[in-house]
């Protein structure tokens, strides 16, 4: 039998307020959690746009507390990690009184940094740290080097040239003070806490490790779905026209370019048409007016869903039969993809990062094309639509073990850094 921790979970971004990546995976930890009967607090910020107190909300049904902080003005000094955020007299009086086993931080920003990490372990121990972008040591944020080609991420000279590249002024500043290290410098400084790293992709602890971190102190514990949220897809007939699917924002990192340009050449292929499921107040406006402008004046048939929210993704799942994911910057996940395989939907995707990774988990699933070449996501499409795209079994079996497995991972990382602590 497993021993049950007492875990504080903390990170600005949370399923109250948003809905990424990085906020389903907590979410979907925190339920894990309390599924398997460990005590779990969550501080975290979003709801407190005014005042100055904690506001303290009790999830019964759940079985874990949420502390909102205050919504606060950050100094530069902040936004730059050299120094604590005001933050951090409202989290230290929550960590004290609840006296966490393990202090389990998602993504490093103002809310939460570096010197936080190194306070924390003046006083607690079993300091966990999950890194869910690259923007932790790439200073573009996106691993995409001079804009033109995935980076091998390695962290050196180049990364001022590739500055230069994005602006001049940038480029410039960077160069002068050597951002692109300190980042890099301050992830480094972690592991001599010490911090345990948890990665969400293979990729990324390959990374890490090229640029000096200890293998032994980075675990992988990859995205899986809150099965308790999905039902059993339901099946529809045939439509004559083949259908594709895009999920997510309408913007320059989630490829919105190539999906443009995508829907502009596939127009002579018969019986396609796009299903595009797009949040337009969240897009990027100017791609939202090309959009626009396509549908006025193209033969092909785009349906455009603005409401689709995670009540109720089924609808779209069920209006498609394959998903696209033109993704531009290195996705760590998606979680959209893995959305697609249980809905029995083919999945047409980028051949890196993430969801290269689910390729070889998924290869029934999951068809990969050359990163952000039109040309051969569009030879993709055809292959897609010229065989049986939908997926002949139930994968519900498969995504329960995975949850399961997710959080048995996260457990193992738990178990190491109580068993390394020194009291």
């Amino acid at each position: 039998m497993r021993t049950l921790f007492r875990v504080a979970i903390i990170s600005e971004y949370n399923h109250f307020t948003g809905i990424g990546g990085t906020e389903y995976y907590v979410k979907l930890l925190i339920h894990g959690l309390c599924k398997f009967g460990h005590e779990v607090i969550f501080i975290t910020k979003g709801k407190q746009l005014h005042g100055t107190e904690v506001k303290v909300e009790n999830k019964p049904g759940a079985g874990f507390t949420v502390y909102f902080l205050p919504s606060l003005v950050s100094s530069v000094a902040e936004i730059k990690q050299e120094k604590v955020s005001a933050g951090w007299g409202y989290i230290l009086p929550v960590l004290e009184k609840f006296d966490p086993d393990v202090i389990h931080v998602h993504t490093l920003s103002t809310f939460f940094n570096r010197v936080h990490f190194e306070l924390c372990a003046l006083q607690f121990k079993g300091l966990v740290f999950t890194s869910h972008v690259p923007e932790h040591y790439c200073v573009r944020g996106d691993l995409i080097q001079n804009g033109q080609h995935p980076c091998d991420g390695m962290v050196g000279a180049k990364c001022m040239i590739c500055q230069f590249s994005k602006s001049i002024v940038i480029g410039a500043s960077n160069a002068l003070h050597q951002y692109h290290s300190k980042r890099i410098n301050s992830l480094l400084q972690l592991q001599k806490i010490p911090v345990q790293f948890i990665c969400v992709s293979k990729w990324q602890k390959k990374q890490l490790v090229s640029n000096g971190f200890d293998e032994k102190k980075i675990d992988i514990v990859r995205q899986a779905l809150l099965m308790e949220e999905y039902t059993n897809p339901v099946k529809k007939e045939k439509r004559a026209a083949f259908s594709i699917g895009y999920l997510g924002r309408l913007t320059p990192e989630k490829g919105a370019d190539l999906l443009l340009q995508l829907i502009k050449k596939v127009h002579d292929i018969q019986g396609i048409r796009f299903v595009l499921g797009i949040p337009l107040q969240n897009s990027f406006q100017s791609s939202v007016k090309k959009l626009k402008k396509i549908i006025s004046e193209c033969e092909t048939e785009i349906v455009l869903l603005d409401s689709i929210g995670h009540d109720n993704k089924g609808d779209f799942f069920n209006e498609i039969d394959c998903l696209l994911i033109p993704s531009f910057f290195i996705e760590t996940g998606p979680i959209v993809l893995l959305e697609a395989v249980l809905n029995g939907k083919k999945v047409i995707a980028p051949d890196i990062g993430g969801p290269l990774e689910f390729a070889a988990e998924f290869p029934e699933h999951v068809v990969s094309y050359t990163w952000n070449n039109t040309v051969a996501a569009v030879e993709a499409i055809k292959r897609m639509k010229n065989e049986n795209a939908e997926i002949n079994k139930d994968c519900r079996e498969l995504f329960m073990k995975r949850e399961e497995q997710f959080i048995s991972d996260q457990l193992e990382v738990y178990e190491k850094v109580m068993d390394n602590r020194v009291d």
